[in-house]
C-alpha cells in the first residue's frame, strides 16, 4: 500500500496531520487547470477553519491547494469532517485577467501580468508573438496565458504542486501489470463532436468562411457550429475556430482502467500493459484518479486518443 499523508493548515497557520483517514479521492485531468482533492476524516476535537491542503503520496507532494467545503458532524465524542479542495490552480481561475491587447506578447510578460502576484514560477517555454494577442473581458488569469500557449503549442499549461506553470513535454511511457487491472473498458463519444465551424469577418455579410474536419466528415459526423470572431486578430482567430474543433473531441475515443493500488502517473504520460504498448500509442494520459476506502486503494486512469483531425478551411463563394 502507498504511504498516503494529508496535512491541513488553518487560516491562523495552525498545522494538522490527518491520522484516521476513512476515505479519499484525488482527481486531476489535463483539460481542467485545478486538480481536486476530497476526503473524510475523524478527529478527536472540532477543527478550526481550514484554509489549506497537501497531499503527500510516498513521501512526494502530490496536491497542494485550498480548501472551499469543511463539512462537521459531531457524534459520540468524535468529529467526522469532509474537506473538498482545489489544487493552488485555483488562485488564476477565480481571478479575472485584465482585458487588454498585447503587442507582441510572450508568455514571460502573460506570465508576469497574470501569476506572478500570487506567488506561482515560470516554467513555460518562451513564447513569441509577432502578432497582437486580445485579453478579452471575462477571461480568467489562466486563460490569459493558456489561450496563447494554446494557439502556439496545442497544449494545456499544467500547474504542479510546487505551483510552477508548465507545458507538459513528450510522453513518457508508463507500465501496468495486467493482473493488477480490477476493469477496462472502451468510450466512444460521439454526440459532442463538432465537424465544422462557419464563420465571418468583419467585411462579410454571412457565414461563408468554414474550417472542418475530413477525418470526422470521414467518421460520418456532420455537426456545424456558428462562431463569431470578427474582433480577433486572424491569426488568433484561426487558434480559437481550430480549439473549438478539437475541443469538441478531446474525449471522442477514450480507454478507461481501474487498477488497484495508487499507480504513480503524470498527465500526458503513455501506458503500456505488462511492457507491451501495442494498441495504445496513439493514446495519452487524460486523466488519473486515485481513491480510497475501506476496500483499499485504486487508481482510475482515462486515456485519449490522439487524432489527427485533418482539418482544411476554405471559402464558399
Amino acid at each position: 500500500m502507498a504511504e498516503i499523508v494529508i496535512v491541513l493548515t488553518s487560516v491562523d497557520g495552525e498545522r494538522f496531520t490527518v491520522e484516521n483517514l476513512l476515505s479519499m479521492e484525488w482527481s486531476k485531468d489535463v483539460n481542467a487547470p485545478c486538480d481536486s482533492l476530497s476526503f473524510s476524516a475523524v478527529f478527536e476535537k472540532s477543527l478550526p477553519v481550514i484554509d489549506k491542503a497537501e497531499l503527500f503520496l510516498n513521501g512526494k507532494k502530490a496536491f497542494n491547494g485550498f480548501v472551499d467545503t469543511q463539512r462537521e458532524t459531531d457524534s459520540e465524542a468524535e468529529f467526522k469532517t469532509y474537506f473538498y479542495a482545489r489544487s493552488s490552480a485555483c488562485l488564476l481561475i477565480d481571478n479575472e485577467a485584465h482585458p487588454l491587447t498585447c503587442t507582441k506578447p510572450c508568455t514571460a510578460s502573460l506570465f508576469k501580468m497574470n501569476a506572478e502576484q500570487f506567488g506561482f514560477k515560470n516554467k513555460l517555454l518562451n513564447l513569441y508573438s509577432d502578432f497582437d494577442y486580445i485579453v478579452s473581458k471575462g477571461v480568467s488569469c489562466y486563460g490569459a496565458i493558456n489561450n496563447f500557449v494554446f494557439a502556439q503549442t496545442g497544449k494545456n499549461i499544467l500547474i504542479n504542486p510546487e505551483n510552477e506553470l508548465y507545458i507538459p513535454d513528450n510522453k513518457v511511457v508508463k507500465n501496468v501489470y495486467k493482473s493488477d487491472i480490477l476493469s477496462s473498458r472502451r468510450l466512444i463519444n460521439r454526440g459532442g463532436a463538432v465537424s465544422q465551424i462557419d464563420y465571418k469577418t468583419e467585411n462579410d455579410l454571412s457565414y461563408k468562411r468554414h474550417v472542418k474536419s475530413v477525418y470526422l466528415e470521414q467518421q460520418g459526423i456532420k455537426r456545424a457550429r456558428k462562431v463569431n470572431v470578427s474582433a480577433l486578430p486572424a491569426w488568433q482567430r484561426d487558434y480559437t475556430l481550430s480549439k473549438a474543433i478539437r475541443t469538441s473531441v478531446q474525449d471522442y475515443i477514450s480507454l478507461e482502467y481501474v487498477i488497484s493500488g495508487v499507480v504513480e502517473l503524470e498527465l500526458c504520460d503513455g501506458l503500456s500493459i505488462d511492457s507491451n504498448q501495442s494498441g495504445l500509442e496513439d493514446f495519452q494520459v487524460s486523466s488519473i484518479t486515485v481513491s480510497l476506502n475501506s476496500k483499499g486503494e485504486k487508481t482510475r486512469i482515462t486515456l485519449n486518443k490522439i487524432i489527427d483531425l485533418k482539418e482544411i478551411a476554405y471559402v464558399a463563394e
